[in-house]
């Protein structure tokens, strides 16, 4: 496919900013350039637009976000407008005073971007998507990945002409002779014996890509048979083995071809073809069943790793030092089929009593820092490999029981990675645990029932696990909370009686060939009897209160630990109220007015003070430690500066680090804190 891109134009308009100085014998130093930028196109990126012979024109839809970069530093995000039939960037870059040439790059969308090089290398590291969603003209936009530079100029004012180039190749699938009866198809799933998405370097000089750290699948999300769009990273697959799975609502069609000569995906172009599926049956889908109990979890079982909030799975893909992710079909409690990118673990015990490892083909993945977020793989296990597991309504805590201390297995959504994190990380994405099992005994499995309304619920529905019975699950419950319950298969139906008071709890007895599962049930607590923590203008001479950014709320360090940076919780906010229960209680901050302003002490009964040239807060049981006194005063948007009074430094939650910390000035992700006061 010929590239069909029109000119950019960057405008640039140059104002001189220099350093004040306070005194005549400062010196200036950092004296930089700030570059206004306006891109202009004549069409809008919605998608490939309609063909004219064999070409596609590519379109722009005024909601994309681009990477923009000044002779290969760090690159900033700059949104397209679309306006008049015109779409336009604008952002503002700096470069160094005394810089005398200059070159522009930009890329396509901003989510593919994971990082940028310069000197040697000048490279673009990008991410092509393992998971994909095209439309029924297009490919994904997420996948679709477009770059351009600009001449080197000795002069930055005035416009600077550049051309986008692809750096995806694209394909368009169809199947012929697809027996798919009653079949729905869910997703399709491209395995290459080379590898054609993932993360690679695209080098603006030469316009090629290399390998980063790569994935040979890419899975498919569509309806269709015919006509299946994906983006992928050029490579000539000439004599490669190509395997595809139909993934459908009864189960999976597998076809394995190998690539003729010739089978080169180029960038910018589009390779058309046709899987014959003549002679290819169903074969059943496979299901992985969530893990609601870590004890149902044994040696000899297989597991796949899922993100708790996001429907991908830790991936065959090891990187330098974390996992990658896969795109997997959830059903309910279950897994079904997944692919080939996903890690299929065989399930060993771990080192430690009570722990268990996950052995891939490769080896075992383990915690491989203290001090950085690592998940690596090794050949030979132990106790940086050992994870012990607790379920909590089917989320897993796995947390790996050697010395390092980046032990928390979690998904970074921004990366797109599996990794180990600390527990107080910005990371906060835990994961699911789906397995097959391989235990023969009776089981039965289910997760507590939590927060129930006040006003309860009639014949409500939810999934419990069951295995290896020959007898129907019997159900009894506690009557007062809950007045009804049976098991109808996998299928708990439950009804909570209306409460007229505090939060309370109850429960479901579930018993089946001599195993018992109890789900406890709790409920909220009545509007009559709730109390609340209320957004104030003002603070009293004492009180309980919540410091809280948005939704972020400041929770204590906790432990034996006696300073650092307070990581924060989130809290449901209705009307300028959060309700008072287990949780916002171990939040409440008390403040009392003393000489020259305000302690501040957490629930565990600690005051916060700073000392030297931290940012972060130390702890004392001492209401008179010095440093330990702070100035509360109301802004007019309704939030409080918060200020240590010995330091001068204020009190903000960073969304970078997603703490609170308290700086000599507001940064540029920081926010001042409102205050809720408890209602006595």
């Amino acid at each position: 496919m010929k590239n069909l891109f029109k000119s950019l134009m960057l405008v640039a308009v140059a104002a001189m900013a220099f350093a004040s100085c306070a005194k005549s014998d400062d010196v200036a130093v950092g004296r930089k350039v700030d570059v206004v930028l306006n891109l202009q196109v004549d069409d809008v990126r919605t998608s490939f637009g309609e063909p004219t012979g064999t070409t596609y024109p590519v379109k722009w839809d005024g909601d994309e976000e681009l990477k923009i970069s000044l002779n290969y530093t760090s690159a900033k995000d700059a949104d397209v407008v679309v306006a008049d039939g015109k779409a336009s960037v604008s952002t503002t870059l700096t470069a160094e005073e005394g810089t005398t040439e200059f070159t522009i790059l930009a890329l396509s969308p901003a989510s593919s971007f994971v990082g940028l090089s310069g000197g040697t290398y000048k490279s673009w590291n990008v991410m092509i998507p393992t998971a994909q969603t095209p439309t029924a003209t297009s490919c994904d936009a997420a996948a679709q990945i477009l770059a351009a530079k600009s001449a080197t100029s000795t002069v930055l004012e005035g416009a600077h002409n550049v051309t986008f180039n692809h750096v995806t190749a694209y394909g368009k699938m169809s199947f012929l002779n697809l027996a798919l009866g009653e079949a729905k198809i869910a997703s399709v799933e491209i395995t290459s014996s080379k590898d054609i998405a993932g993360r690679f370097y695209y080098y603006p000089e030469t316009k090629t890509t290399t390998v980063n750290s790569g994935s040979k699948t890419i899975a498919v999300t569509t309806e269709a048979a015919e006509n299946i769009w994906f983006a992928c990273a050029p490579v000539d697959l000439s004599g490669s083995a190509l395997k595809v799975v139909v993934n459908t609502d009864k189960g999976t069609f597998t076809k394995e071809v190998t690539m003729p000569a010739g089978a080169v995906l180029t960038p910018g172009k589009i390779a058309e073809f046709n899987v014959d599926m003549a002679g290819i049956t169903i074969e059943a889908p496979v299901k992985y069943e969530l893990l609601l109990n870590a004890a149902n979890l044994t040696a000899g079982d297989y597991a796949i790793i899922v993100a708790a909030d996001t429907d991908v799975a830790i991936s065959t893909t090891q990187n330098n030092n974390n996992r990658g992710e896969a795109a997997v079909t959830i059903e309910g409690n279950y897994v079904v089929s997944p692919g080939d990118a996903v890690e299929v673990f065989s399930v060993e015990a771990g080192t430690k009593a009570g722990t268990f490892a996950f052995k891939s083909a490769t080896g075992y993945i383990f915690a491989a820092s203290s001090s950085s977020n690592y998940m690596k793989t090794q050949a030979t296990n132990n106790d940086n490999g050992s994870w012990k597991i607790t379920v909590t309504d089917g989320v897993a805590d796995v947390v790996a029981q050697g010395a390092n201390t980046r032990n928390c297995m979690r998904h970074n959504t921004t990366s797109s990675v599996f990794s180990c994190y600390a527990s107080t990380s910005s990371v906060a994405e835990k994961v699911k645990i789906y397995y097959i099992s391989n235990n023969t005994d009776p089981m039965i499995s289910a997760a507590n029932i939590n927060d129930v309304p006040a006003e309860g619920v009639t014949n409500a529905t939810a999934e419990i696990s069951v295995r290896n019975l020959t007898e129907a699950v019997v159900a009894t419950c506690d009557g007062t909370v809950v007045t009804a319950a049976s098991v109808s298969g996998s299928t708990l139906t439950y009804t909570v009686a209306a409460n007229t008071g505090e939060a309370r709890e109850g429960w479901i007895k579930l018993a089946a060939n001599g195993v018992e599962c109890t789900i406890a049930v709790s409920q909220q607590v009545s509007a009559a009897m709730a109390k609340y923590y209320v957004k104030v203008s003002e603070v009293s001479a004492t009180g309980k209160y919540m410091i809280v950014a948005g939704t972020k709320a400041a929770a204590i360090l906790g432990g034996t630990k006696t300073y650092g940076y307070l990581p924060s919780t989130n809290v449901t906010i209705e009307a300028d109220k959060i309700v008072v229960d287990e949780t916002t209680e171990s939040l409440a901050w008390e403040i009392t007015a003393v000489s020259g302003g305000y302690t501040i002490k957490g629930s565990d009964g600690k005051y916060l003070y700073q000392t030297g040239t931290y940012n972060s807060f130390n702890l004392t049981t001492s209401a008179t430690q010095e440093g330990a006194v702070w100035s509360i005063a109301p802004n007019t948007d309704g939030t409080f500066t918060i200020k240590n009074v010995l330091k001068n430094k204020i009190f903000q939650y960073t969304t970078g680090y997603n703490t609170f910390s308290a700086y000599a000035s507001l940064q540029a992700d920081g926010s001042m804190p409102s205050l809720y006061k408890l209602e006595e």
